[in-house]
């Protein structure tokens, strides 16, 4: 998104604030050497969240890839090329994510095709106690 970005992970450890603040750095660094910047990029710790449950990592992964859909930026999901989306749906081969617990949880590439297209309605009763910003 232009104005904050979304990471769906599965942490091995304890140590995601930790990691998420490396990351963080980093990418500030990138940034700052990139456009000459000085100063915060980022405004606030991380908002995370657990997934409690199957029905909540599925919902979720696709929330966070209509997220463009819903703001105006993109008509379809995997149409917003800074997404993972792609990847989901076999469009596009990277590296980082790996969606097959998403998708053989949803019935494979087009069951979760079919949820990002439908949209998320009544599948998405199970997160209203989520909270993804502030």
């Amino acid at each position: 998104m232009p104005n904050h970005v979304h990471l769906l992970v599965q942490p091995l450890d304890d140590a995601l604030s930790s990691r998420m603040q490396r990351l963080l750095i980093s990418f500030t660094r990138a940034i700052h050497a990139k456009y000459g910047r000085l100063g915060a990029l980022f405004q606030r710790q991380f908002p995370a969240v657990a997934v409690e449950n199957d029905d909540q990592l599925i919902h979720l992964s696709a929330t966070i890839h209509r997220n463009p859909v819903e703001a105006g930026l993109a008509a379809r999901a995997e149409a917003w090329q800074y997404s993972s989306c792609r990847e989901y749906l076999g469009v596009r081969q990277g590296r980082l994510p790996q969606p097959g617990v998403v998708l053989h949880l949803c019935g494979g590439r087009r069951g979760y095709r079919g949820l990002l297209n439908g949209g998320l309605g009544e599948a998405a009763t199970g997160l209203e106690h989520v909270i993804l910003e502030d």
